[in-house]
């Protein structure tokens, strides 16, 4: 049983003491993607760095990601972000950049990490391309449609439809929008698409649902999201007994007896972890 533990022990230990980076002195190689996503209202620039381990490419958290438009130079410096612990980044356009690409039939942007002790240097581009997309709400025989339109001008001005671009519906919610219709939509010759609205979605207390409609992740266009708040969902209405203090409330209006109570588990779990982990560093100080 001794035996079992002081592997136990040792196996936590070792799990304390690994890098996520290459040991010997080595630099990871690092792969860098980067995507583009924009709306009537922002355009945003979402990076996703991997660093290779000994074994394969894992999220690497802290990384520096220099990002400019059109070319590498100090004048067309967009910003730099760092990625968080999932090895994600995201950069919001400023009002002025937003115009500008707004104005900007081909965009490119590049997305630069310099070396540096732990990883090798990398830069990826991507080019993004404008595109018009056209979206209506109708009411057709008590039926609620959503009409699509995907097209791009050409030089003289003149609308070139897209076809096969896949299209998606969304609902705003408050943890992740909710996709609605058919999992894969694509445009058709005429860059037409049309879905049909469900009826039993509930909204806020006026019945308004925020509808989003999105190219996604297209290889030219990138991500393009078109909103409009419609009247389309079923109000809801809000009881008296999830605001008041009860045993059957949401979480946030639970009793504060049962709040006290299961932060203090909470606590108490927590504690006997540490004391665990601190007598886990005495064993390993004394060479058991």
């Amino acid at each position: 049983m001794k035996a079992i533990i002081v592997t136990l022990i040792g196996m936590i230990l070792m799990g304390f003491s690994s890098s996520n980076y290459p040991v010997g002195g080595d630099k990871a190689p690092v792969r860098v993607y980067l995507e583009s996503f924009r709306n009537t209202e922002m355009h945003q620039l979402s990076v996703r760095v991997l660093a290779k381990t000994e074994k394969r490419y894992l999220p690497a958290a802290g990384v520096e990601v220099v990002l400019y438009s059109s070319e590498i130079t100090d004048s067309n410096l967009l910003g730099t972000i760092v990625t968080a612990s999932n090895g994600l980044g995201t950069y919001t356009f400023s009002p002025a950049q937003f115009e500008s690409a707004e104005k900007t039939k081909v965009a490119k942007y590049f997305a630069v990490i310099h070396e540096n002790e732990n990883l090798k240097g990398k830069e990826t581009a991507i080019s993004v391309e404008d595109v018009n997309l056209d979206v209506r709400f109708m009411i057709e025989d008590s039926i609620k449609l959503i009409y699509v339109n995907v097209s791009e001008i050409d030089s003289t001005g003149n609308n070139i439809p897209q076809e096969d671009v896949q299209i998606k519906f969304l609902v705003e919610r408050p943890l992740s929008p909710l996709p609605v219709g058919d999992e894969y939509n694509t445009t058709d010759e005429e860059g037409n698409i049309s879905m049909e609205f469900p009826d039993d979605l509930p909204g806020d207390t006026e019945g308004n649902l925020k509808i989003l409609v999105r190219i996604v992740e297209n290889e030219k266009y990138g991500s393009v999201e078109v909103s409009k708040i419609m009247k389309w969902g079923i109000p809801t209405f809000v009881s008296d007994k999830t605001i008041k203090r009860s045993l059957w409330a949401s979480s946030a209006n639970a009793p504060i007896a049962l709040l006290i109570f299961i932060n203090a588990l909470i606590l108490a779990v927590w504690g006997v972890i540490f004391y665990i982990v601190f007598k886990l560093f005495q064993i390993r100080k004394i060479g058991i």
